[in-house]
């Protein structure tokens, strides 16, 4: 799942014709998951600890679990943030027109 988060994000962070606001969120999406990759690699190639199978599919659970959560957050935020501007805007606008 991390690797398909990664690859959308990635995608949108790269197109030049998207808004830049949107670039900008998934260029943060794009760094947060390869920071979370980065982490879970540093752990499964530890060699001070031999892990095992069931030990490694858990640190890719967790790898996958975190960025899931981590898109669902800034997807939730960028939502809640555009909906209280919009409305700040409607009432700006109601006011200027009285």
């Amino acid at each position: 799942m991390s690797k398909q988060l990664y690859t959308n994000a990635y995608k949108i962070a790269t197109d030049s014709k998207e808004d830049v606001n949107v670039r900008k969120a998934a260029s943060f999406k794009v760094d947060a998951i390869t920071y979370l990759n980065t982490r879970t690699l540093s752990a499964i190639v530890d060699t001070t600890k031999q892990l095992s199978n069931k030990e490694i599919a858990h640190l890719n659970a967790q790898l996958d679990s975190m960025a899931y959560y981590m898109h669902e957050y800034v997807n939730l935020f960028t939502k809640e943030y555009t909906r209280t501007d919009k409305q700040k805007r409607k009432r700006t606008n109601s006011q200027d027109i009285s």
